[in-house]
């Protein structure tokens, strides 16, 4: 994989519907990697520059909430999210770089919660499908998850949700959309929750963590459809990920079809063998509104966003309510 904020960068020229996100994203990234602290209590102080560039820069939301966080009581925050898990999303960023260096020099975190991650006990909240390591490892692609917090990853089974353990294939459908080559939603029919996933093993360039930024509408359309994505299905109950913000309002969401694509979505069952099927489809054949559509050019972090959906050129209202 290449470095996330080259990765951003490189995204939001080829993607300019998603380029405000992907640039916020790579400017979110830059400023924490300039956090450096070596314990807990020093991560707050470190993370002023953070916030700052949240307060400057982000979604009118999240630039609020910074501007509060540095008027005080942020030390608190980050030591609640860090013993609770309840749900902060700058805490989360902040602590993040903390967390991971932990995990890259073997320091045990004395957490004390109990999440997917073995090592922090934070939740994942993406899957990726990469390469087996070493020769005559031809079985298919192992699949990941990654913690949202350390950035850990672990295997899990192809056929398996990683929520509630269903393993059969039949109840484990995923969906994929011909624009977002290489994200596909992975979803499971017994406890309604789905994963997003990222294959690299046909483009290593790839980064879960910021390609996933650009098929936002997947999420849209899971979300339509009933489902919960992984990372809310836990303690957090929200998208820990760097579109949670936008995602948590959809409706605030513009979106406009793409005609040159097809109006429906594949479908592929849980083992990856088997015939493509087709996507559940609407009411007199029109297909569900999501991954056929996407963000509008020059979408607007700070809050202005119109409540409908240009779908197939007439406009409807969003199909969530938040």
């Amino acid at each position: 994989m290449i470095d996330p904020d080259q990765r951003a960068q490189q995204l939001a020229r080829e993607h300019p519907a998603s380029s405000e996100l992907l640039l916020f994203a790579s400017g979110l990234l830059k400023a924490q990697g300039a956090i450096r602290a070596a314990e807990l209590s020093a991560v707050a102080p470190a993370a002023r520059p953070l916030l700052e560039f949240c307060a400057e820069k982000g979604p009118r939301e999240l630039a609020a909430d910074a501007r509060e966080a540095l008027g005080g009581g942020f030390s608190e925050r980050v030591r609640a999210y860090w013993e609770t898990g309840e749900f902060d999303y700058l805490a989360r960023a902040a602590l993040a770089p903390y967390a991971r260096v932990l995990r890259e020099t073997g320091h045990s975190p004395e957490r004390g919660l109990t999440g997917n991650c073995v090592f922090c006990g934070g939740g994942a909240w993406i899957s990726s499908r990469i390469i087996p390591p070493g020769p005559g490892t031809g079985e298919g692609a192992m699949r990941m998850l990654h913690c949202a917090l350390c950035a850990f990853t672990w295997q899990v089974g192809r056929i398996r949700c990683p929520a509630c353990g269903e393993d059969n294939p039949e109840k484990l459908p995923s969906f994929s959309a011909p624009q977002h080559a290489g994200v596909r939603v992975e979803a499971c029919e017994s406890c309604k929750t789905y994963v997003k996933s990222i294959d690299l093993t046909t483009d290593a360039r790839r980064v879960p963590e910021i390609d996933d930024l650009v098929a936002l509408s997947l999420d849209l359309w899971a979300d339509s459809q009933g489902q919960l994505r992984l990372g809310r299905f836990a303690r957090e109950r929200r998208l820990p990920q760097l579109g949670e913000l936008l995602l948590r309002r959809p409706q605030q969401i513009p979106l406009a079809a793409e005609p040159r694509l097809p109006v429906r979505l594949g479908q592929h069952d849980g083992a990856e063998r088997g015939a493509q099927r087709h996507a559940p489809r609407g009411q007199g054949g029109t297909a569900l509104a999501g991954p056929d559509v996407d963000p509008l050019p020059g979408l607007d972090l700070d809050g202005v966003h119109r409540p409908e959906y240009a779908i197939g050129g007439r406009m409807t209202g969003g199909p969530f309510h938040g």
